[in-house]
């Protein structure tokens, strides 16, 4: 009986959540929406977010991060005050890749929850979906640098398993004569802005 009790007052003194200095490796899978901010938004309406990522942790609290994924915007109908018509933008596909780091801002070895934030630059490869516009011809696809961050909770549900919700911010710094038959605006799209909303999990090693 004395054993069983000192088991249980050792068992009790363990950690909820298992300590992130076990953790090297992680790999995330998400999906959600992406929204459309600012003269990007004008032009396009939210669509799907898809994206995967992979984290390296030198410490408890900071780690390398890679990932991808991809934003699947819809045109909108916009008027056109030259030809004083309404037309439909083309959609675009943004697929994004980029590398950068992820902080652990609290202490998960205290709770089942952690709070996670995440910085790191890219690039955007904007595809404008044929035959989805008014002049039913697809614009040139280009690449451009990006610049991402984003706050991600998680909560662990099994000691190799945690599910999250994350909030992304990607700003695309596009060039206004590439972009400028994506719309009937004047000067094109100098910067995009994305923000996608996702949920997901992540398998821990």
């Amino acid at each position: 009986m004395l054993l069983g009790l000192v088991a249980l007052g050792l068992f009790s003194c363990l950690p909820a959540r298992l300590d992130a200095q076990f953790l090297k490796w992680a790999a995330d899978a998400q999906g959600g929406i992406a929204l459309p901010i600012g003269k990007l938004g004008n032009i396009q309406q939210f669509g799907a977010n898809v994206g995967i990522a992979g984290t390296y942790w030198f410490s408890r609290a900071v780690a390398f991060r890679f990932g991808g994924g991809g934003s699947f915007l819809k045109g909108k109908d916009v008027f056109d005050e030259e030809t004083q018509t309404t037309v439909r933008a083309p959609s675009l596909n943004l697929w994004q890749f980029n590398g950068g780091f992820e902080f652990e801002l609290t202490n998960s070895t205290r709770s089942t929850w952690s709070l996670d934030v995440n910085i790191g630059a890219g690039g955007t490869h904007a595809v404008p979906r044929l035959g989805t516009g008014s002049s039913g011809v697809a614009g040139p696809t280009k690449t451009y640098f990006t610049l991402n961050g984003g706050i991600k909770l998680l909560e662990e549900v099994h000691p190799t398993i945690d599910v999250f919700v994350l909030v992304e911010g990607y700003l695309m710094f596009m060039d206004e004569v590439d972009t400028e038959w994506l719309t009937p605006e004047p000067g094109g799209i100098g910067t995009g802005f994305v923000v996608p909303i996702t949920v997901g999990f992540r398998i821990k090693t």
